[in-house]
C-alpha cells in the first residue's frame, strides 16, 4: 500500500513538471476571467500535444457558446487526470450548448469535479463548479435548490476577486429565478457587489454580465428607470463575441418588458425585434418562446388581437415543448444527484486514506532505524488500527447509504407534495379570480337582454365587452403565475374600490366602499389575502343574496383591521351555512381568516339581509 502511494505521488509530480504548471495556471486564470482570446493564445504554449488539443477544444467550445457548430475530436484514452478533467469540461459544455435538456452536461461536469477533488487541483475544481452552476442557471433546472450545495462549495474555495464575482453573480441569479415573487436580495447587496466590481478594469468581460443581471434585479425591486440604465450599459459594452449573444438577447427582452409595463408598446416591439436578431442558438426553443410571449402582450396592448392571439398560440406550443423536456430531465437528474454525491464522499474517503497511508509510510521509515523489537511492536499496532479503521469505514458506508436513501425518499415526497399544492393553488386562483368576474358577467348579460331595445343598450354592451376583456386578462395572468395584479401596484383599498365599481350595475346591484384609517399600505401578501376574502364574499352576494345594495366597511383600529360587509338580500339561517361543505365558499373564507389568526361573525335572518364581520390582527 505504501509503495503504491509513493509511485502515484511521483507520477503526479512528474505530470505537473512535464505540462508546465505555470502555463496551465495562466490558462485556467484566463478561462475563469472569461478571457477566451488570451486563453487560446496561452494554450499554444503547452508542450504536451494531447493536453494542448484538449485545452484548445475547451476554449473553442466556450468562445462560441453554441452559436457555431463545433465537432469535438474524440480524444485517445489518457491515464492523466488533468487531460480527463479538461476533456469532460469540453464535452459537458458542448452538450449544454447544443442540447441542454439532458443529464449529460451534469454528468460530465460532476466527473470533472470528482477527478479534480481526487488530485486536489483547486483551479480545476473551481472551473468544474462554475460549469455545474451554469447547468442550474440555464433555466432548465432553476426550480431545484440543489444549487445551494454547489454555491457553498464555490464560496468555500474562493481565493481571489474573480472567484467572488462568480459566487456573487450565481447567488444573485439563484434569487432572481422567482423574479418579483420572493426576492431576498436588496440594494445593499448591489452596493457590496459594486464595490467588488470596481476592482476590475472598465473593459473586463465581467461588466456586461454584471450590468444585465443587476438590471433584472432592479426590475424586481420595481425601479424600472434604473433597470433601463443598467440594461443599456450592458448593451453598450457587449461586443460581437458569440459568448455575449445570450446577454444581448436577455437585455433587449427585459427592456421590452419594461416598455410594455409603461404602455409604450411600439418601443417594446422594437426591442423584441432587436432580441430576435440575437436568438440563442444553443436554446432556440426558449428564445422563440420569449419572443412570441412578449409579442402577444404588446399586440394585445395595441388592440391588434389577431397578431396577439397568433403569438400567444405559438408561445404556448413552445412552452409545452419546454415543460416536457424539463420534466423528463428532472426525473432522470434525481437519480444522478445521489450517485454523484456518493462518488464525492468516496473520493474524500480515499484522499483521507491516502493521507493516512502517507503518514504511516513516513513513520515506518523513521522507525525502521530503530531496533527490530520496536519495529515489530509498531507493525502489530498498525495492523490493529487498520482493522478498526476498516470496520469504522464499513459502518460509515452503511450509514451514508441509509442516509442517501432517506434523502431520496424525502425528495420524492416533497416533489409530490409540491405538485399537489400547485394544483390546489391553480384551483383557488381560478375560483377566486374568475368566480366573481363570471357572476358579474352573467348579470350584465341578463341586464343587456332586458334592455336590449332601450337607449342604455350601447352602454351595457360596452360594459359587457370590457368585462370580457378583463376575464381574458385574468386567464392569461393565471396562466403565467402572476397573481399580485392590482394589489401589488395600488394597494388594498384601491383594488376593492375598483372591484366595487366594476360589479355595480344600474338598477341591479350597487356596492359602496366606506373606509377609515387605511392611509398606509399593509404587507403585500396580507393585502392580497384580504382582497380574496372580500372578493369571495361579494361573489356569494351576487350569486345567492338577490340583493340590490351592498356596503363594504374597512376600518383600521391601530392593530386590528375590521371588515364588515352588509347586503339587503334575502338572507339565510346562519346556523346552516357551514353544512354546505363545497370547499370554495364560507368554509374556505373561514379557513383563510383562521390562518390569519382572525375571527369571523355572521349575522343573518331570512328576508332581513346579511352582515358578515371579520376582525384581523395586524
Amino acid at each position: 500500500m505504501n509503495r503504491k502511494f509513493i509511485i502515484v505521488l511521483f507520477v503526479t509530480i512528474s505530470c505537473f513538471t512535464a505540462y508546465g504548471s505555470s502555463v496551465l495556471d495562466n490558462y485556467f486564470f484566463a478561462l475563469k476571467n472569461l478571457d477566451y482570446q488570451n486563453a487560446r493564445i496561452i494554450s499554444d504554449q503547452i508542450e504536451n500535444i494531447k493536453l494542448k488539443k484538449e485545452c484548445i477544444q475547451l476554449v473553442d467550445v466556450l468562445y462560441y457558446s453554441g452559436q457555431k457548430k463545433i465537432i469535438l475530436n474524440n480524444p485517445e484514452f489518457s491515464t492523466n487526470s488533468i487531460e480527463n478533467i479538461i476533456s469532460n469540461l469540453a464535452k459537458g459544455y458542448h452538450v449544454l450548448f447544443s442540447n441542454p435538456y439532458t443529464t449529460q452536461p451534469f454528468e460530465h461536469f460532476q466527473e470533472a469535479y470528482n477527478l479534480s477533488l481526487k488530485i486536489n487541483h483547486k483551479s480545476l475544481t473551481k472551473l468544474s463548479l462554475l460549469a455545474i452552476l451554469q447547468v442550474y442557471n440555464s433555466e432548465v433546472l432553476q426550480s431545484n435548490d440543489d444549487i445551494l450545495y454547489y454555491l457553498k462549495k464555490m464560496k468555500d474555495i474562493s481565493s481571489d476577486n474573480a472567484d467572488l464575482f462568480h459566487y456573487k453573480i450565481n447567488l444573485l441569479l439563484f434569487h432572481l429565478r422567482d423574479t418579483f415573487l420572493n426576492l431576498k436580495i436588496d440594494e445593499t447587496y448591489i452596493l457590496e457587489f459594486d464595490s467588488l466590481m470596481k476592482k476590475f478594469d472598465a473593459n473586463h468581460n465581467f461588466w456586461p454580465k454584471y450590468y444585465s443581471t443587476v438590471g433584472v434585479l432592479y426590475e424586481a425591486l420595481n425601479k424600472p428607470e434604473i433597470a433601463i440604465k443598467f440594461h443599456n450599459n450592458a448593451i453598450k459594452l457587449i461586443t460581437n463575441e458569440p459568448y455575449f449573444n445570450h446577454l444581448m438577447f436577455r437585455s433587449n427582452i427585459r427592456l421590452a418588458e419594461i416598455m410594455k409595463l409603461k404602455n409604450e408598446y411600439h418601443k417594446a416591439i422594437n426591442y423584441i425585434n432587436k432580441a430576435r436578431n440575437h436568438i440563442n442558438l444553443s436554446d432556440s426553443i426558449r428564445s422563440k418562446y420569449y419572443i412570441n410571449r412578449y409579442l402577444s402582450y404588446n399586440y394585445f396592448g395595441l388592440k391588434d388581437y389577431k397578431n396577439a392571439y397568433s403569438s400567444l398560440i405559438n408561445a404556448n406550443e413552445l412552452n409545452e415543448k419546454l415543460d416536457y423536456k424539463k420534466n423528463s430531465l428532472e426525473i432522470v437528474r434525481l437519480n444522478v444527484k445521489y450517485q454523484t454525491q456518493e462518488k464525492e464522499l468516496q473520493i474524500l474517503k480515499e484522499r483521507e486514506q491516502k493521507n493516512q497511508n502517507r503518514n504511516i509510510a513516513i513513520s515506518f521509515g523513521g522507525l525502521l532505524l530503530f531496533s527490530g523489537i520496536t519495529f515489530f511492536l509498531i507493525q502489530k499496532n498498525t495492523k490493529r488500527k487498520q482493522k478498526l479503521a476498516e470496520q469504522e469505514t464499513l459502518l460509515e458506508t452503511q450509514k451514508v447509504a441509509t442516509l442517501l436513501k432517506e434523502q431520496e425518499l424525502k425528495s420524492i415526497d416533497a416533489m409530490i407534495e409540491g405538485q399537489e399544492k400547485e394544483r390546489q393553488r391553480i384551483a383557488n386562483d381560478l375560483h377566486d379570480n374568475l368566480g366573481s368576474m363570471m357572476a358579474t358577467l352573467k348579470l350584465h348579460f341578463e341586464n343587456l337582454q332586458q334592455h336590449r331595445n332601450s337607449k342604455d343598450a350601447n352602454q351595457l354592451f360596452s360594459k359587457t365587452n370590457m368585462l370580457i376583456d378583463d376575464a381574458y386578462q385574468k386567464v392569461r395572468t393565471i396562466a403565467h403565475a402572476k397573481n399580485s395584479g392590482v394589489i401589488a401596484k395600488q394597494g388594498l383599498l384601491k383594488a376593492v374600490q375598483t372591484m366595487a365599481d366594476k360589479i355595480s350595475i344600474d338598477n341591479k346591484i350597487e356596492i359602496d366602499v366606506i373606509d377609515y384609517g387605511l392611509e398606509n399600505r399593509l404587507e403585500n401578501s396580507l393585502e392580497l389575502t384580504i382582497f380574496r376574502i372580500i372578493q369571495e364574499l361579494i361573489t356569494n352576494i351576487i350569486k345567492h343574496a338577490e340583493a340590490t345594495q351592498a356596503t363594504i366597511h374597512l376600518t383600521n383600529h391601530e392593530d386590528i383591521l375590521n371588515i364588515m360587509i352588509e347586503d339587503n338580500g334575502i338572507g339565510f339561517k346562519a346556523s346552516q351555512i357551514y353544512s354546505k361543505n363545497d370547499g370554495m365558499g364560507i368554509n374556505s373564507i373561514d379557513k383563510r381568516v383562521e390562518h390569519l389568526n382572525g375571527s369571523m361573525t355572521i349575522e343573518s335572518d331570512p328576508k332581513q339581509g346579511t352582515t358578515i364581520i371579520i376582525d384581523l390582527p395586524l
